[in-house]
């Protein structure tokens, strides 16, 4: 499994559309060789140096095609060829990590903070919307030994339960 983790978003990202590629959402792109640096051994990355420049990650899946953050989104990244996929993480009052991009969400009370509410509120708050809210644990049993995973913690002090 390959996992790369961002507590702060990096200003050193580049953007890039690749003309053989699908757009997958924000189609973020990275030089390739810091990340093969950062993790050393991994044989996925270590063939891509001799024939990519830019990683192909799909953001928050393949946003452009399926909810956010979901695991039909990751299926469909991983369907249209994408590198690696990046997710975003929260924990919510009850200490469940969820994959969430925003910090709140609509719920029958208004906006609320996802870190306020407990796994059960923000997965009711979810379908009340139409969509389902993966865990964490989710979403790592499922792809994490199907594509690298940019993990991108949206809040500060849980990073050691990541």
């Amino acid at each position: 499994m390959t996992f790369i983790v961002n507590i702060i978003q990096s200003n050193e990202m580049k953007t890039a559309n690749l003309p053989d590629r699908p757009r997958l959402g924000a189609n973020i792109s990275l030089p390739c060789e810091p990340v093969i640096d950062k993790i050393p051994g991994t044989r996925y990355l270590d063939n891509m140096r001799e024939s990519a420049r830019f990683i192909n990650i799909g953001n928050r899946g393949a946003a452009a095609y399926a909810r956010e953050n979901t695991a039909a989104s990751i299926e469909k990244a991983i369907a249209c060829h994408a590198d690696m996929v990046e997710i975003d993480i929260r924990k919510t009052a009850d200490g469940a990590l969820v994959l969430f991009h925003d910090r709140t969400i609509r719920t029958e009370w208004g906006r609320r903070p996802v870190s306020r509410l407990t796994f059960e509120e923000l997965i009711a708050a979810g379908q009340n919307l139409g969509f389902t809210i993966p865990t964490f644990e989710e979403i790592i049993r499922k792809f994490g030994s199907r594509i690298p995973i940019n993990i991108e913690i949206k809040a500060r002090n849980f990073e050691i339960d990541v």
